[in-house]
């Protein structure tokens, strides 16, 4: 039996944080298909203000208890606890806005190594671009562990936080691309699987234009006018704004005045996104970022929801022939405060509108989203994943493309 431990300062709990979802998930398929998977991380979350960690594990329905443990010189407090199969040990560093300090790390890399020596697992899965996760993959090469990085964004400029591992994967073959020309990583492909328990409705009671996430890099300020243009001409369509790491008030924040118009509805931030995927007839994400798959978009297909998406990085791949790409102009992006003219959003709002009125159409581009989105299924995906990890093998340098290593 493979053995896998995932390592991090970040925190494997976090359900706002899309790379630890995709983990988390991908540990558990893992776990169902016979290896042993066990997870050490930090306190780290991405929540953009300070919480009481203990309380989001009692509020998530986790069982955990808290030690103190003394490991050579250094005393510390680890919270233990266990998701789905995989059971989790939590450094409870001081602050969950941030990772371990340095007055920290010391302590955070000696429990890590006892949990090296305890667990012994043949591979280290792992993110993060600190020194602190350097510092964890070198710890678990000096065991002779082989360590695969999962990159799920497309934020890395420094092909420096990967000198140390043996393979980096990513979600999209967009990612795999881009990462290749960019930092010259040669990356395998290891798609998100989207597990029916986390993000399958049963029982849909479909009425909202969803937005998940209202933050400028997820198109807040396109998303702004569309909805502004939509309140004006068809307030019968409701909108629905789910907060993430923002705020939903972030609107306010964009200069489009919507405090006159009554189908604007707010969610507060949820583990469990089926909440939302319940009452959602229509998802859009207008990201102006580059994104590296679009978690989103896959959990709305996989519920047979219509989406519409923008053209930015691994959307229209991820979307493929189950959802409806558009453009939004170049000069959008992640540093623009400009909000579009209505002009620019029309397509948006004629797609909505017809997704909105033709029952026909609105069925046929549902089946799409729910055959499309097999490819995501823990059947499908269970043997790549098995596949992969049965078979890596300690590598003599890095995860670089052939004609750049030096």
């Amino acid at each position: 039996m493979k053995r896998l431990a995932f390592a991090s300062p970040y925190c494997l709990i976090d359900y706002s944080s899309g790379a630890a979802v995709a983990v988390r998930d991908g540990l558990e398929l893992l776990a169902r298909a016979g290896f042993r998977c066990e997870a050490f991380c930090g306190a780290r979350l991405d929540f953009g203000e300070e919480v009481c960690l203990e309380e989001t594990l009692s509020e998530l329905g986790l069982p955990w208890e808290g030690r103190q443990v003394a490991v050579g010189p250094h005393r510390m407090k680890l919270l233990f606890t266990r998701q789905g199969r995989v059971p989790i040990t939590i450094f409870r560093n001081q602050s969950t806005r941030r990772g371990p300090t340095p007055q920290e790390a010391p302590a955070f890399l000696a429990a890590f190594g006892r949990f090296l020596d305890t667990t012994r697992p043949d591979v280290m899965l792992t993110y993060g671009g600190d020194r602190l996760t350097d510092a964890t993959i070198r710890q678990a090469h000096r065991r002779r562990i082989i360590a695969v990085f999962a990159l799920h964004n497309l934020a890395y400029r420094d092909p420096a936080p990967f000198r140390n591992v043996d393979y980096v994967t990513v979600p999209s073959e967009f990612a795999k691309d881009y990462y290749r020309q960019q930092l010259g990583l040669d990356c395998r492909l290891v798609p998100n699987v989207m597990l029916p328990e986390r993000v399958k409705v049963s029982d849909r009671r479909p009425k909202y234009l969803a937005f998940v996430n209202p933050q400028p890099l997820k198109g807040l300020f396109v998303f702004a006018r569309i909805a502004e243009r939509l309140a004006r001409r068809r307030s019968d369509i409701l909108i629905l704004i789910v907060e993430s790491r923002t705020r939903a008030r972030a609107l306010e924040r964009t200069g489009v005045d919507l405090s006159w118009a009554e189908n604007l509805f707010y969610m507060p931030n949820t583990p469990d996104p089926r909440q939302f995927y319940a009452v959602t007839k229509v998802l859009i994400m207008p990201s102006v970022t580059e994104e590296s798959f679009g978690l989103a978009a896959a959990e709305a297909m996989t519920n047979g929801i219509p989406v519409v998406v923008s053209d930015r990085g691994a959307l229209p791949e991820t979307v493929g022939e189950g959802g409806i790409v558009l453009d939004i102009p170049a000069r959008y992006t992640v540093r623009t405060t400009e909000v579009p003219t209505g002009e620019e959003v029309e397509p948006w709002v004629e797609a909505i509108i017809r997704l909105w009125d033709d029952g026909a159409f609105y069925r046929q581009q549902s089946d799409k989203s729910l055959a499309w989105s097999q490819r995501w299924s823990p059947e499908r995906l269970r043997p790549l994943y098995v596949d992969f990890l049965r078979n890596v093998q300690p590598q003599p340098g890095p995860p670089i493309v052939p004609k750049l290593r030096e």
